[in-house]
């Protein structure tokens, strides 16, 4: 099994089966055991055959010659040679027969079959070697005939010999060729089957380990359109699988053991190389270390004896991705605002595009394009980290994109341009996409929030109720890109400031128009504001235990129409809170979000006083991808 394995690696072979090698092997050692070369009697090997009913002669293989007993004569002690009988008359030459001579000692040692003696015009010769029957004559006084018996048929006449000794020429040629090329491409095929089996048996070095530096980040190569670190070899990790944790398209994800800790171990196939080499490009970029993006620990490629495996080696975190979780858990308010926070967090870092210092090369902006609840983590504490980078896109100055598929990504995910095909190669526009599927994630944590009274559902996943599990493409654009559909939301939330208050930020994520979507920057900080609001209402009382959510609601809205008349002098439109000054007295307490956003609910109160001001909205992203847009 072994030597079939090894030939199947070292011709290239994916998918070459070990039971199929092992038959395909046995199978040519029979056919050179049973060949006719593989003889076990001495003398020739193979003489011309014809007998008076064949109009042309073939070859006959001694070692498959019958005595009349019908015994094989293929054994050793026997002696074999080739002989002819003919009949030479007026109208030509006609044989008898030819063909391999049984044990006659007055045969051995002739190299040409030459007929002395003849009875009643019959002539008799016999030679030793292979095909010596080809050309025969007579020598019987001042007679010496030469003809070819070789191609000389019963009808042929002596006159003709000439061309018939030319064209059995080329014949014997062709047959030369063929019956030495069998042997020696035998030889061949067992040489190479020696070093295979040589190469199979030597002691395995142990495997390729790679860990990614922390300094000298321009020394780079390029691998399957990738630049990737010089990645200098370092002993193999003592790491031990333990358990599979999930299996996907681009491989399986395990838990794994190393002597301090535990880690988690994505297995890629070697035909998804490309995704690997991504996923360790993202990670090699100056400056990507960050608490809300998984943690990289080492890469490896491995060979376990079938083929070889490409290992990403990570933080372990032992709650696992954000989908997983929800569907056997709820989550409080505080809780939802923890995980939405972080991963907005995360996502802006990763949006981010830091600029480089005399002393530290900068980071440049990075699009996930694959940001989904199953690729969203969660530490022991509840904080989110994004992670699978095997599709992602970075985007350094003055360099151009090599992508050249850009539907690519979770079909339910996808946002409705990358569904319709019409984006904009340019980094907001991959950045945007992000956003679409971050509002959706923001929805799939309000699902599971028990803020309000009554039945939290069960989880599903976005799109789930209206086209099911398995989406294919035309299904996701029909309802999002033609009839501009999203996840319902719950009439319930109405009942809790919060969710409220969340409830715009969602559908500013899922805009249709992808220049209207927030930044991520922007998200978080709405989320941070939300919860602080909120959970300072509710620990100072604001709203008595008896008063309905509505009348809360109205007296909210009510205080904020005061405050904007009196403050702004302007009409009750709602204020939009962008990258231009602010004023040195705002308002002390509220900011609503525009009705057009939200016409089914009451507008969110969230607190803008002087020291939270917004600003952080355009940290970490860039002025022109929030011109125009609100926090």
């Amino acid at each position: 099994m072994g030597l079939a394995r090894s030939v199947s690696r070292y011709l290239g072979i994916q998918g070459f089966h070990q039971k199929q090698g092992m038959l395909a092997l046995i199978f040519v050692l029979a056919f050179m055991a049973d060949h006719p070369w593989a003889k076990q009697h001495d003398g020739t090997t193979m003489c011309s055959l014809q007998t008076a009913e064949m109009d042309e002669p073939t070859v006959e293989y001694c070692a498959a010659r019958k005595d009349d007993s019908n015994q094989a004569v293929d054994v050793q002690g026997n002696y074999m040679t080739c002989f002819v009988s003919w009949i030479n008359s007026t109208e030509g030459v006609h044989i008898s027969t030819m063909g391999c001579w049984l044990n006659d000692d007055t045969c051995k040692g002739k190299k040409e079959c030459v007929a002395t003696t003849r009875a009643d015009n019959l002539y008799f010769c016999c030679c030793d070697g292979d095909n010596c029957n080809e050309n025969f004559r007579a020598e019987l006084g001042t007679e010496n005939k030469y003809t070819s018996g070789r191609v000389i048929s019963p009808n042929q006449r002596l006159d003709d010999q000439d061309t018939i000794v030319r064209r059995r020429e080329n014949e014997s040629l062709h047959e030369i060729i063929l019956y030495t090329l069998g042997p020696t491409s035998a030889v061949v095929f067992m040489a190479i089957m020696g070093y295979l089996l040589y190469r199979h048996l030597k002691p395995r070095q142990g495997p390729r380990h790679t860990q990614l530096p922390t300094a000298d980040p321009s020394l780079t190569i390029m691998s399957n359109g990738y630049s990737g670190m010089i990645i200098p070899p370092r002993p193999a990790l003592n790491l031990q699988l333990l358990e599979l944790k999930a299996h996907g398209r681009y491989g399986s994800v395990w838990k794994g053991q190393l002597p301090d800790r535990f880690v988690a171990v994505k297995i890629f196939p070697i035909q998804d190389r490309q995704s690997w080499l991504a996923e360790l490009e993202v990670y090699a970029l100056p400056q990507m270390k960050h608490d809300n993006i998984l943690k990289f620990i080492a890469s490896e490629e491995r060979d376990d004896g079938d083929s070889s495996k490409l290992w990403l080696v990570t933080e372990y975190h032992d709650r696992g991705s954000l989908c997983d979780f929800l569907k056997g858990n709820v989550i409080s308010w505080a809780e939802l605002c923890k995980i939405g926070e972080t991963m907005a967090c995360g996502l802006a870092y990763l949006h981010d595009e830091i600029p480089s210092t005399p002393s530290v090369k900068g980071k440049p902006a990075v699009a996930h394009r694959d940001l989904k609840s199953k690729n969203v983590l969660l530490k022991q504490d509840l904080t989110a980290c994004i992670a699978d980078f095997g599709l992602a896109l970075k985007f350094e100055p003055g360099k151009g994109l090599n992508e050249t598929h850009p539907q690519v990504g979770t079909r339910r995910y996808m946002a409705p341009e990358v569904l319709e095909g019409a984006i904009c190669f340019n980094r907001d526009s991959f950045l945007r996409i992000d956003m679409y599927a971050c509002g959706l994630i923001l929805w799939e944590l309000m699902t599971r929030c028990t803020a309000v009274d009554g039945p939290v559902c069960d989880y599903r996943l976005p799109f789930e109720a209206e086209v099911g599990q398995q989406p294919s493409l035309e299904d996701m654009q029909t309802r999002v890109v033609t009839r501009k559909m999203r996840p319902a939301l719950n009439p319930l939330w109405n009942k809790h400031p919060g969710l409220y208050g969340l409830i715009p930020t969602v559908e500013e994520c899922w805009d249709q128009d992808a220049e209207a979507r927030l930044s991520a920057g922007c998200v978080q900080e709405r989320i941070r504001q939300l919860a602080r609001t909120v959970n300072s209402q509710q620990q100072t009382q604001l709203i008595s235990d008896e008063a309905p959510p509505s009348q809360f609601v109205q007296q909210q809205q009510q205080h904020y129409i005061n405050n904007t008349n009196n403050n702004l002098n302007s009409s009750p439109a709602p204020v939009m809170i962008s990258s231009s000054p602010v004023p040195s007295q705002p308002p002390s307490s509220l900011y609503v979000v525009p009705p057009s956003h939200s016409p089914a609910y009451a507008p969110a109160v969230i607190d803008v006083s002087s020291d939270a001001r917004m600003d952080g909205c355009l940290v970490n992203s860039h002025p022109e991808y929030h011109s125009g847009t609100s926090c």
